[in-house]
């Protein structure tokens, strides 16, 4: 068994888009369970390094809608 556990940092989207492309509707979460990425003070692969990235704590939810108006 490895010692390893899955970060509990999720992303989520969906896109839907009409038949004739008028209508486009895209929603997401980002950091779906409200919880901090896994940070390692060394760094390698597959893991996050604090001393590169910026990640902001705390869920963001978004909705995109595109319509085309017009021929």
């Amino acid at each position: 068994m490895s010692p390893y556990k899955s970060p509990r940092y999720a992303s989520v989207v969906h896109t839907f888009i009409s038949r004739n492309r008028e209508v486009g509707v895209t929603a997401g979460v980002v950091n779906l369970f409200d919880r901090g990425p896994p940070i390692r003070q060394s760094a390698s692969l597959n893991v996050y390094d604090a001393s590169i990235y910026d990640i902001p704590a705390g869920r963001f939810v978004y909705l995109k809608v595109t319509l085309k108006l017009g021929s």
